[in-house]
């Protein structure tokens, strides 16, 4: 019986080894592949980006992946400033010593982003692997993996981490919104009780600095204001005046407290606003200078009122959305376009490195707007100078395009009418149409 005894110990123990070493080697395969992937991945990706050879440094590339993994917010702050001039600058390193530099870190700026709020372990990659990857990728060699595989492999590690990324900045988000909303309150109510002020039902409060003469406009009409708008402990978020250039906008397309308080002021006028969160952003935060829960101040001076019915009328067509629908069939077709559940497509024409960013994020980009004939409505292109602006303050087509794209892409995305200005007519954007974008995404929340 000892016997027997003594050999069943030392089968279990066997397969007990057996199991212990398969489960080893399986962890090894996974970091293999993970590595290969991601060294490829990213030597596709930076082959876009237009850097020299010597700016692709392997080894100070990993270097800075190494350190950008450790998740210092500082280091990765500095290295992306580094990078980001670089990218802007479109000229190459000129000594061999800032070629190394902008490897070492673009490296960082790689992983660090992610890296900052969560724990990566470094000992789920494999940097020789890594290396050998990138060198084959870069040199346009053939991979040892497919794409799809590569793709599934990369997916299946990084979107667990994407999502506990984006639920600790939301946590972060809303830690921050509790304390800006309890400030923004406090300053309301002692605000309320000043001489001049007036609190209305909505809890928008006013006071008139000057008064104007003449007939207000309505939600329908637009108007021509200057404005400077800052927080209430007196950081300026955005100003017309300091631009020196007037905005016009449609009453109905702002925000709820402008919906509100425009409507009161004659032409001349100029009133001060202070609007309360859920009147304004809410918990959305729409620029880095603008928190979520943040109350908002602005001296507006109206200057004109453009009248709706003086306003050109383009009617609503059913031919223009029917035309764009024809269109967006064909166009799903073509090589290079990807269709999206909602309706937009796009299509890649350069790819980007940088990272990607979000609806609170504010982007800096190149634009060129067509209709499908070709017709051009808008252009920052033409005019020689980017639009910077909160991704979550332009059409819905942009609101999901944008997102999709790395800094340093160019995308064309095909935005059907429901994703655009729907059976609005827009300038030159006839109601119902199709907008097709051709889009560069220079740099995300510019200083």
């Amino acid at each position: 019986m000892k016997t027997l005894f003594c050999l069943l110990c030392s089968s279990a123990l066997f397969l007990f080894s057996t199991s212990i070493s398969a489960q080893n080697t399986s962890k090894k395969k996974s970091v293999e592949n993970r590595s290969y992937a991601y060294g490829a991945m990213l030597a596709q990706g930076i082959g876009q980006a237009g850097l020299s050879k010597e700016e692709k440094n392997i080894d100070k590339f990993v270097e800075g992946l190494k350190v950008g993994i450790k998740g210092d917010s500082a280091t990765f702050a500095e290295a992306q400033k580094v990078f980001q001039n670089r990218l802007r600058s479109k000229t190459a390193a000129s000594t061999p010593q800032e070629a190394e530099k902008i490897a070492y870190n673009m490296g960082i700026s790689i992983i660090g982003g992610l890296a900052v709020e969560i724990d990566i372990p470094a000992s789920d990659f494999d940097f020789d692997v890594f290396k050998e990857a990138f060198v084959a990728a870069d040199a346009g060699k053939k991979l040892k993996m497919e794409k799809s595989e590569m793709d599934s492999v990369l997916s299946a590690y990084f979107t667990p981490l994407s999502e506990k990324y984006n639920k600790k900045l939301e946590a972060k988000k809303m830690a921050q919104s509790a304390v800006a909303i309890k400030a923004g309150q406090e300053f309301m109510e002692k605000n309320g009780k000043r001489e001049g002020v007036v609190t209305l039902p909505s809890g928008l409060q006013y006071e008139i600095i000057k008064k104007g003469e003449g007939a207000k406009p309505t939600i329908a009409d637009k108007v021509k204001t200057h404005y400077h708008g800052t927080l209430i402990d007196g950081s300026v978020f955005d100003s017309s005046v300091e631009r020196g250039e007037p905005a016009t906008f449609g009453v109905g397309q702002v925000i709820k407290g402008w919906q509100e308080g425009i409507p009161l002021m004659s032409p001349g006028a100029k009133y001060k606003f202070y609007i309360p969160q859920d009147l304004a952003y809410g918990m959305r935060s729409p620029s880095p200078k603008i928190p979520a829960g943040a109350t908002l101040i602005f001296e507006v001076d109206l200057i004109e009122v453009i009248k709706a019915s003086a306003q050109p009328e383009i009617k609503p067509t059913a031919a223009a959305e029917q035309q764009g629908v024809k269109f967006l069939l064909e166009n799903s077709k073509k090589e290079g376009v990807v269709s999206l559940p909602s309706g937009l497509q796009y299509k890649v024409l350069v790819k980007g490195n940088g990272p990607k960013p979000t609806l609170t994020d504010k982007v800096k980009t190149h634009y060129h707007g067509t209709l499908i004939d070709g017709t051009v409505f808008d252009s920052s292109k033409d005019r020689g100078q980017p639009a910077t602006f909160g991704v979550n303050q332009v059409i819905k087509g942009w609101q999901e395009g944008i997102p999709l794209m790395s800094v340093g892409s160019t995308y064309r995305l095909f935005i059907p009418q429901n994703l655009a200005y729907g059976m609005r007519a827009m300038g030159k954007i006839p109601a119902g149409s199709t907008l097709i974008f051709d889009v560069e995404l220079i740099e995300i929340n510019p200083k």
